[in-house]
């Protein structure tokens, strides 16, 4: 085996009663990129910063070797001496100095005793270069933003001829454009023979760059997995780093449209009335009598049956890819697509490239939902468009010539199937390949036709109606509706009843999906208002609120359906409010409806609404926010997307009390009423809480403890006659550190030695205690662990239940998606887009901000 250009070996570090480091050992070899992962508080930091002389020689036990030989640094310079540069997630930059300064502070070239100016700054550009910075080296840093001013950091450390380079988070404040740049550029680094080591918590971005990956989990080496050997994954990641499985990263909640429509489903039910559902949304209550769904088997049947019908010869290159693990849905489709690709598979008609478990398999007609989990281990995309797209780029980085040719490649739906088709469009080793998606995307379509995509599954919302129409009928004529399934809803089995699905490619596309008006919403603009009351209706149907075209049409073919049956249906249009959903389902019991058909979407009371809202900041001397316009209704996630530099924070602060003062004109309404916040106190007395994006600088005091930080925003519930109750502030703290989890010996712990997943905690707490309606969350888990980011979540989940409105302004795009119930997105200033989380994707968001 080749000497390692690192290794450490069983290296204990311990802290008064806390032991950092339990043995960890840890391997790099020379030219490759390691990253490091794990929970906050797993002990990655503290290696690196044993490893780079932070806690020197004697402060800690075990070995350090460097191309074998025995290291003992007794300070930085000397991990320095033997090559080691280490970059943390807080940059170590002179703002009032400029590039050149930064570059080579410390580290002068010098003529004698002074310094050769000219040289640095030629030795500047030099470095410049290699990081791909083009930026004049005489500007002062302060000047730049914060993705400029990484590079500068790595600049530097090229600077004293680095060998190992250490990157602590260094995407954790960067834009998708800027952590893309950077980690191209280690890539480059790599090239030029850079060892690396990054310290991330962004699991894709370390899926998609690493060579090897060690997990840390409690201060100890959990395990080393080897990225080109398909052992890395985002589940096995998870997994590992955790100590148990997360299966969703975003933990489910009924969305707020849907407590609604759970209410009047309870209404109905308790009188006796059947109630079909057709979104499985709902279904997770006991009162659903039939579910209305597709038939995910005969989904991915469809796409098997479209690479076999178009493979000829032998060992055709075959790539699978997966939706998210823990749907069910998934499951129902991989064995669709098995049933009929696993024949082709043994006959040797396809070769899978892209999975071991697959290939392990192959023999088997049919497989079970555990050996479905094992490959789904290897080829998920959360139905995400840029995993499939780091997933696919690294398939073909991993591929030989002979994997490639003429390839048959499997997506769980069209958006990942876009995103894969692009990737292998690039390879200049693939000659063709066919590819498959489902859910008739309208982008997905335009890729048909243009030939960018082989094929799509047609789900016609349409024939969902038309069952839910002939399943009513037959239980107003006193018959029992056939259901073809039994579908689990994790409450009870539901009968269900399938809708047919149907395939879809370059010969049909324009016919089925454009000539049809499926897509030309502006035929149905305005159209169709709820009809008339009828006296005694048969059929009670709940609809959303939205006017999106294809509702519309529902509720005409619904009429006009039971009215030709000899049938009255009356209409109501979703509340959002439970009370009000019950009492209008009540009404229509009393009046005899014996069928209710619940299709819930739309929203509830608006809490706040923002109009015409512009900023002009003075110190810029520019407008800052245009004519910004939306509102949040009661018990909601509102996802606010864009990219660094948007105005979604200058948003965010301009509606809590303005405290950088802006110009404002427009009007804000809370809860009803006008309001005009002229401090932060304002907005607070008003219902609204902001936690801001850099809790270690605006949120939280580091030198206090956890009691006196989340007491802070309002001392005046635990003051006596002016003076802090000390025990009244303890029991206040203690609440909160047990209701959300803050991990830490005791609320007198200071806040700047805890993990920053429970500095965020208590950065939370510090503004539940303050008892909003209203919570405005600045990235909510930036730069926290998968654990961490959980428990945020659920804690926001918990909130939403509670009937608190929450704002989430957040950069990671998954984490918009996992967590919104709408989604805003801001670009220079103005509201470019709104989208429901039906219909966003990470490529729409992007494509409005940029805009």
């Amino acid at each position: 085996m080749d000497t390692p250009l690192l290794e450490m070996k069983n290296i204990v570090k311990e802290f008064p009663g806390v032991k950092a480091l339990n043995n960890v050992s840890f391997r790099v070899a020379t030219g490759e990129i390691h990253c490091l992962v794990g929970e906050n508080g797993a002990g990655k930091s503290t290696l690196m910063k044993v490893l780079s002389g932070v806690y020197p020689y004697g402060e800690y036990t075990g070995e350090i070797l460097i191309n074998g030989q025995e290291q003992q640094f007794r300070g930085i310079r000397d991990s320095e001496k033997a090559g080691i540069a280490i970059i943390y997630q807080e940059l170590a930059l002179f703002p009032e100095l400029t590039v050149y300064e930064n570059i080579f502070v410390g580290n002068e070239n010098r003529k004698g005793a002074v310094v050769d100016w000219n040289e640095t700054i030629k030795k500047a550009n030099e470095v410049l270069q290699k990081v791909r910075l083009n930026v004049n080296p005489g500007e002062k840093v302060k000047n730049l933003g914060v993705g400029k001013q990484q590079l500068i950091e790595i600049a530097k450390a090229l600077s004293k001829e680095v060998k190992l380079l250490i990157l602590d988070e260094p995407t954790a404040a960067l834009n998708e454009d800027d952590s893309a740049n950077l980690l191209d550029l280690l890539r480059g680094l790599k090239d030029q023979g850079v060892t690396c080591i990054m310290i991330s918590h962004k699991l894709k971005e370390v899926i998609s760059i690493a060579d090897t990956v060690t997990v840390l989990r409690d201060g100890q080496t959990i395990c080393t997995l080897d990225a080109h050997q398909g052992e890395v994954s985002e589940f096995v990641l998870i997994k590992n780093m955790v100590g148990r499985e997360i299966n969703n990263i975003y933990p489910e909640r009924q969305r707020h449209p849907f407590k609604a429509a759970a209410a009047a489903v309870e209404a109905a039910k308790t009188t006796g009335v059947k109630v079909i559902s057709y979104d499985r949304l709902i279904t997770n209550t006991k009162a659903i009598d039939y579910f209305v769904t597709f038939d995910s088997v005969a989904v991915g049947a469809l796409q098997a049956q479209y690479l076999v019908d178009h493979a000829t010869g032998k060992g055709n290159p075959l790539y699978l890819y997966a939706g998210a693990a823990v749907d069910p849905n998934a499951y129902l489709f991989f064995k669709g697509t098995w049933d009929i690709l696993q024949p082709k598979i043994a006959d040797g008609t396809f070769v899978i490239k892209n999975s071991s478990e697959a290939v392990a398999l192959q023999n088997k007609p049919s497989l079970t939902r555990e050996e479905t989990s094992k490959i789904f281990a290897q080829i998920t995309t959360n139905w995400d468009f840029h995993i499939a797209r780091n997933l696919a780029e690294f398939n073909l980085t991993i591929a030989t010539v002979a994997d490639k040719g003429d390839v048959f490649i499997l997506a769980p739906n069209d958006g990942t199937a876009r995103a894969i088709a692009d990737v292998f469009a690039a390879d200049q080793d693939v000659k063709s390949f066919i590819i498959t998606g489902q859910d008739a995307e309208k982008e997905s379509v335009q890729y048909i036709l243009d030939g960018k995509q082989s094929m799509t599954v047609f789900k016609d919302v349409r024939t969902l109606v038309q069952t839910a129409i002939d399943a009513t009928l037959a239980l107003l004529k006193g018959e029992t509706p056939a259901a073809q399934i039994t579908y689990n809803n994790g409450a009870v089995d539901v009968p269900g009843l399938q809708s047919p699905v149907s395939s879809v490619d370059m010969s049909n596309a324009k016919a089925v999906l454009i000539d049809s008006g499926y897509y030309k919403a502006s035929e149905f603009t305005g159209a169709a208002k709820p009809p008339a009351p009828s006296a005694n209706p048969s059929v009670g149907i709940v609809l959303p609120t939205t006017e999106e075209p294809r509702w519309v049409q529902d509720m005409t073919h619904f009429q006009q359906a039971f009215k030709a049956a000899g049938y009255n249906a009356e209409i109501l249009f979703s509340q959002g409010d439970p009370a009000k959903e019950k009492a209008n389902v009540e009404a229509l019991v009393k009046k005899g409806i014996k069928v209710l058909i619940i299709c819930p979407q739309g929203g509830g009371e608006v809490v706040l609404e923002v109009k015409n809202w512009s900023a002009y900041n003075p110190a810029l001397g520019r407008e800052i926010l245009k004519q910004v316009n939306f509102n949040v209704k009661k018990g909601e996630i509102v996802g606010f997307a864009g990219l660094m530099g948007s105005g979604r924070t200058e948003l965010a602060l301009s509606l809590f009390g303005n405290p950088d003062g802006y110009r404002i004109d427009g009007e804000l309404v809370v809860k009803g009423q006008k309001r005009s916040f002229k401090q932060p106190k304002d907005a607070m007395d008003a219902g609204l809480a902001y936690v801001t994006e850099d809790r270690k600088g605006d949120g939280l005091i580091l030198i206090q403890d956890i009691k006196q930080n989340i007491t802070l925003a309002n001392l005046r519930a635990i003051t006596r006659r002016g003076v802090v109750d000390n025990n009244a502030e303890i029991q206040v703290a203690t609440e909160y550190k047990d209701s959300i989890n803050i991990k830490a010996p005791s609320v007198e712990q200071i806040v700047g030695n805890l993990s920053g997943g429970n500095q965020q905690k208590v950065s939370l707490a510090k503004w539940l205690f303050v008892k909003p309606e209203i919570l405005i969350l600045d990235e909510p888990t930036r730069g926290i662990d998968v654990g961490a980011k959980y428990e945020i979540y659920t804690i926001m989940n918990r909130l939403i239940e509670q009937g608190m409105s929450i704002i989430m302004i957040s950069s990671e795009l998954p984490e918009v998606l996992g967590m919104s119930d709408r989604v805003y997105i801001v670009s220079g200033g103005r509201i470019s887009g709104e989208l429901t989380i039906e219909e966003a994707t990470q490529e729409k968001i992007m494509e409005l901000a940029t805009n």
